[in-house]
């Protein structure tokens, strides 16, 4: 099976990249994945911007594989709050959870059956 190449994966760095200095409201960038010329999934970035921090969203779904969704919220300065993963990979569930208190990061795992 030859390796799965993300069509798009420049713009998805930059949309990434472009946390720390984003100031539009919510803009997306949806992407196909690709197994050669064939179709396998579809993904997404996305990102808003409040007053008191900034969101990033990101899923990717390759159908009877995978489906994964995670969040990502800066402070004002553009250092992480909390970081949120949650995947079904072949009918088994996780979820990470990764927290700021104070200067360290805490970090929930569960897995489910």
């Amino acid at each position: 099976m030859p390796p799965i190449r993300l069509r798009c994966c420049t713009l998805l760095i930059l949309l990434v990249s472009g946390l720390c200095t984003a100031r539009a409201a919510a803009p997306m960038a949806i992407y196909d994945i690709r197994v050669g010329d064939a179709a396998a999934g579809i993904g997404s970035v996305s990102w808003a911007v409040s007053d008191s921090s900034r969101m990033a969203s990101a899923s990717t779904e390759l159908p009877g594989a995978l489906v994964q969704h995670d969040r990502l919220w800066l402070d004002t300065q553009g250092w992480p709050l909390r970081y949120r993963l949650g995947a079904n990979v072949q009918g088994h569930s996780i979820q990470i959870d990764v927290k700021r208190i104070r200067s360290e990061l805490v970090e929930t795992v569960t897995l489910g059956r």
